[in-house]
């Protein structure tokens, strides 16, 4: 099983929420939309002409307070001073999105659903708000409380029981609860295809599918069905050149071709290239510590490691975390084999490796060209045997 990274994203951002809440005890609304930030830019090309929106705020009492509105790189696209009760954002969109509203500086977000429409938001004493005007708003909304918020909840509970059994040094029921974790992706992944193929199609669809994280040959396919309706909107011309640049970069990553040289730091920030490997027969390993395939695999390849190591067999370990503390936690707890690099910031790496999913293997020879990709662990071992078995 392979975790795909936008797939994992979706666990992750809900497990950003759920710190969030048991920090602050206030449930953050879900925001599976920020995974578009780390494949889509909202600067794509425009195939149409943008339309008006207004969005007209309300307090039940005066404040006196600044609002923002963010996209979803968290960027602020516009800004109002609240007067007496009020407010306003007006301005054009390419298409229909979800935005988030800022009070002041604060950390809270307010999850909004923008389109070509006049929307009013009404804020209330709990902290609690409502937006009408928008139906993509209201999609959203259902969406969420129907699928996510009881996802989000188990989610909760698996988190802080994997926390109390790392503090506890208890890797087996760790293990556990991560193979519960992944059920819960695999659920999450399997039902949310039959929101993405709700008809009437509409730009909620293709929202959710653009999140989705499922296979290269189910978005093809989904795009072809809703090319007719949505093929002029920025998103469905982003997914289609996603889904070639990806065609692209992994026809460059074939068995045959040189591995790309890397240079990229250890835990204590010393830089390791490739090139001083030497000439070994080298497994490199991208995995991360929120994926439980990845870790799940941790025990074949220290078996692996520890067989062949005297036969000139380096192993190479690649997190592509982007929290640095969580991923010295797990090395510090899960012990993962061989030398431990982070490629946190080097998007260059995970191009050239086409790392769009995790665990990812590759094995090189002693001339550093690829030889073997995601092999398993019957076929990894019976390729290691023949390589290095005859090795001095």
């Amino acid at each position: 099983m392979k975790y795909s990274l936008i797939l994992s994203y979706v666990t992750r951002t809900m497990l950003s929420t759920i710190v969030k809440r048991v920090k602050n005890d206030w449930a953050l609304a879900f925001q599976l939309a920020a995974l578009l930030c780390i494949s889509y830019s909202l600067a794509g090309a425009q195939v149409k002409p943008k339309e008006s929106y207004t969005l007209n705020g309300q307090w039940d009492e005066p404040q006196r307070r600044k609002v923002h509105l963010l996209n979803l790189n968290n960027e602020v696209v516009d800004s109002a001073q609240v007067v007496g009760t009020q407010f306003v954002f007006k301005g054009k969109l390419a298409e229909p999105n979800l935005y988030f509203i800022r009070v002041d500086a604060a950390a809270r977000r307010y999850p909004v659903f923008l389109e070509h429409s006049a929307m009013r938001v009404r804020f209330s004493k709990d902290g609690t708000y409502q937006l009408t005007g928008s139906k993509l708003h209201q999609q959203w909304q259902a969406y969420n409380s129907m699928f996510v918020d009881p996802i989000r909840e188990q989610l909760i509970r698996l988190y802080t029981q994997r926390s109390d059994a790392l503090k506890q040094g208890d890797s087996l029921r760790f293990n556990q609860l991560m193979k519960q974790n992944d059920s819960l992706s695999i659920y999450f992944g399997t039902h949310q295809k039959d929101y993405i193929a709700q008809k009437p199609y509409t730009l909620f669809n293709l929202f959710l599918l653009t999140e989705s994280g499922m296979s290269d040959d189910y978005i093809a396919n989904m795009l072809t069905e809703f090319k007719s309706e949505l093929g002029n909107t920025p998103t469905f011309k982003r997914l289609e050149e996603a889904l070639q640049k990806k065609t692209q970069q992994r026809a460059k990553i074939v068995t045959g071709t040189q591995a790309y040289a890397f240079s990229l730091p250890d835990s204590t920030g010393k830089l390791h290239r490739l090139a001083t490997v030497g000439k070994k027969v080298t497994l490199l390993n991208f995995w991360a510590s929120w994926c439980g395939p990845c870790i799940a695999q941790f025990p074949v390849l220290k078996e692996l490691e520890a067989k062949y190591s005297r036969q000139r067999l380096a192993v190479i370990g690649i997190s592509i975390d982007d929290d640095r503390q969580r991923w010295l936690q797990a090395l510090r707890k899960l012990n993962p084999p061989g030398l431990q690099l982070s490629a946190r910031k080097d998007q260059v790496l995970k191009d050239n490796y086409a790392i769009y999913s995790i665990p990812q293997v590759y094995l090189l020879d002693e001339a550093g060209k690829i030889i073997g990709i995601n092999l398993e662990a019957d076929a990894l071992n019976k390729k290691l045997a023949e390589l290095l078995s005859t090795k001095p």
